[in-house]
């Protein structure tokens, strides 16, 4: 193993190992198993122990720091999350922003660590909802384009799907499209600001707050919603009950049924949150408690989380992170209320349910603690 030498890039800004590892595996040729076995990790090794992005086996982090050039290891800048992350084998969310800047920078498209937490569910750079990377091995491994790994940059080289996602993003920030409809993107805003709240960047500190604090009280209450709604939904698959659909034309962000195993049972909750690879189950959860958190009228303008609250791809200052859109964004100063600064609830795209619904004040409808 001391021989062995990876003539890849070093990790790049933000990504995570496995990422760096994936693509080393593709450049090679080689299975992601095998190049890991190369690596040093140990036979019979369980992620349950090790985690290759958060917690990797140091016999791996010494063994290819001594084969890649200029190595920097992304896990000794990672200062930990507040909640859930993705299983190994379920991280497959992506941003379409962050791969095109990849490719027009000339290099190849990469995982970031900020994407492994349960509640991301859009990119922190861009504002833009996050999609699932489809092509993906039955071990977890996420493949990307040849002419990706080769950084050759070829016309058309893009998976289908890719091009697809390309399309979806660019009709929803496209205001002036037929039909586009603001409820998607009011929603869609609420959960950006919900993850906000509930999670952080993997680099920013992890900081130590006194249990009164209102940003770890919101914390606390999102957290216990979260679970409690999941058991809501268990108890309705249980009983055979028929789950809520949506209109088709929110189903591309939100996933119309609640596929929700059976035996998932008690503490398992947090396992079924770790496996819940793909984004629209996820956002169709998350928007319950968002919306319970979100003032209701006039008596929340000031909260903390949702006050300057932007929209769709535009950061705090109101600037657009990309070229070619036109949404419109609020008078600086202005808070962003819901039912009082837009004509339509931005919940209006998800499944309701009387037992789902927050009182006049947003608070759960669920006792915490059960």
């Amino acid at each position: 193993m001391g021989g062995l030498t990876l003539r890849v890039d070093p990790p790049y800004e933000g990504e995570s190992l496995s990422s760096v590892i994936g693509r080393a595996a593709q450049f090679y040729g080689t299975p992601l198993m095998a190049l890991l076995a190369d690596l040093g990790r140990p036979a019979g090794s369980s992620d349950r122990t090790y985690d290759l992005d958060l917690r990797p086996h140091p016999l791996i982090q010494s063994c290819i720091g001594d084969a890649v050039p200029n190595w920097r290891s992304p896990v000794d800048s990672h200062r930990g999350f507040h909640h859930w992350v993705l299983g190994s084998s379920h991280r497959t969310s992506y941003c379409v922003r962050c791969f095109e800047e990849d490719l027009a920078l000339g290099r190849t498209p990469y995982f970031r660590l900020d994407w492994v937490p349960v509640l991301v569910t859009s990119c922190w750079k861009h504002r833009v909802p996050l999609f699932n990377w489809l092509d993906v091995s039955s071990g977890g491994m996420r493949r990307l384009p040849r002419a990706w790994i080769q950084q050759s940059g070829e016309a058309g080289s893009a998976p289908l799907f890719f091009q697809q996602h390309q399309r979806k993003l660019n009709e929803l920030l496209d205001v002036r499209a037929p039909g586009a409809d603001s409820r998607v993107s009011a929603a869609l805003n609420c959960l950006d600001a919900f993850q906000r709240l509930m999670e952080k960047q993997s680099e920013d500190e992890l900081l130590i707050l006194p249990d009164d604090n209102p940003s770890v009280r919101l914390r606390g209450l999102g957290h216990e919603m979260i679970i409690s709604t999941m058991k809501f939904w268990r108890q309705q698959m249980v009983s055979r009950a028929r789950p809520a659909t949506i209109d088709e034309t929110y189903s591309a962000w939100f996933d119309p049924y609640v596929e929700y195993p059976e035996r998932v049972r008690g503490s398992c909750l947090n396992s079924a949150l770790r496996r819940a690879w793909d984004l629209g189950w996820r956002r169709s959860y998350f928007v319950f408690a968002a919306q319970a958190l979100a003032p209701q009228g006039d008596h929340g303008a000031g909260d903390p989380w949702w006050g300057q609250m932007p929209k769709l791809g535009h950061g705090l200052g109101g600037g657009s992170d990309f070229d070619g859109t036109a949404v419109e964004t609020k008078p600086p100063g202005s808070a962003v209320r819901c039912g009082v600064d837009g004509p339509v609830s931005p919940y209006a795209c998800v499944p309701r349910s009387p037992m789902m619904r927050p009182d006049a004040c947003g608070k759960s409808p669920f006792p915490l603690g059960r």
